[in-house]
């Protein structure tokens, strides 16, 4: 066997699959049974792994308790291993799968508040940008406005749900007794951003997501307050962006071509 193969083996028992007897033929007992020198290990990546998700989604950890987190997340990690050689992001598709899990189906925000840890962990580390200001756009011509692609900030995730998420996730990051939340129907939109060193949750329109949504698409400035328009007719661009731009959700912009740019 080669050594790639027998690394895999070890890589397929520890993360949940029964030991081949090519594996365990190479381990020496040394006075302890070749089956618990390999539970130790298996043991011990099996808590980080868990450890790790519960470290990333403690909101969730808290609302489904200890007992069924730890099944959640073992299950979890078997199907869903690590793909790289950091446990840093680990567990971005926590929030689908609980969406599918017939087990998590009485707490039907369960998989939105996942959703909402994993926008604040991904804005938690992302790359730091300095925001955009309106100054930094005071030198551009107005005729070249409407083409003008706005960048938002690398922390900058978006989020829309039908629960309140932000106080379900507020009050279970915190110790002490959960308050009774009376669960709404109306839809919920929030920007998760880190534009200087603290992470914020803003609540956003439909409108002002609709646009953030877009400009993420690479929408230009029109195209994005069209479709803004479309959901809220009432919206207005000019305050909407002014309180973006002074609350850093921009971090660049990119201008329209000037004519004659793409001549050879």
């Amino acid at each position: 066997m080669r050594l790639s193969e027998l690394q895999g083996a070890f890589r397929d028992h520890l993360l949940g699959g029964d030991a081949s007897p090519t594996l365990t033929a190479r381990v020496l007992e040394d006075g302890i049974p070749v089956a618990r020198r390999l539970a130790v290990y298996r043991n011990n990546v099996g808590h980080a792994l868990m450890e790790a998700l519960g470290a990333a989604y403690p909101a969730v950890r808290r609302l489904v308790g200890e007992d069924f987190f730890a099944a959640v997340a073992r299950d979890y990690t078997r199907a869903h291993p690590p793909t790289r050689g950091t446990l840093i992001g680990y567990g971005e598709g926590f929030a689908d799968y609980l969406d599918k899990l017939p087990a998590a189906a009485r707490l039907p925000y369960l998989a939105d508040v996942a959703r909402l840890e994993r926008a604040w962990l991904v804005a938690y580390h992302a790359p730091d940008a300095a925001p955009l200001q309106a100054s930094d756009l005071a030198h551009l011509p107005p005729e070249t406005l409407p083409a003008l692609r706005l960048r938002l900030h690398p922390s900058a995730q978006l989020l829309a749900t039908h629960h309140p998420v932000r106080e379900i996730w507020a009050v279970n990051r915190q110790p002490g007794p959960v308050p009774a939340m009376r669960l709404g129907e109306d839809p919920d939109y929030f920007l998760i951003i880190r534009p200087r060193l603290e992470v914020r949750i803003r609540p956003l329109s439909a409108g002002e997501y609709t646009f953030l949504r877009a400009l993420m698409d690479d929408a230009t400035l029109t195209e994005a307050f069209e479709a803004a328009l479309a959901v809220a007719p009432d919206l207005d661009l000019q305050t909407h962006l002014h309180r973006h731009l002074t609350g850093g959700s921009f971090a660049g912009w990119q201008a329209p071509p000037r004519e004659g740019d793409n001549r050879p």
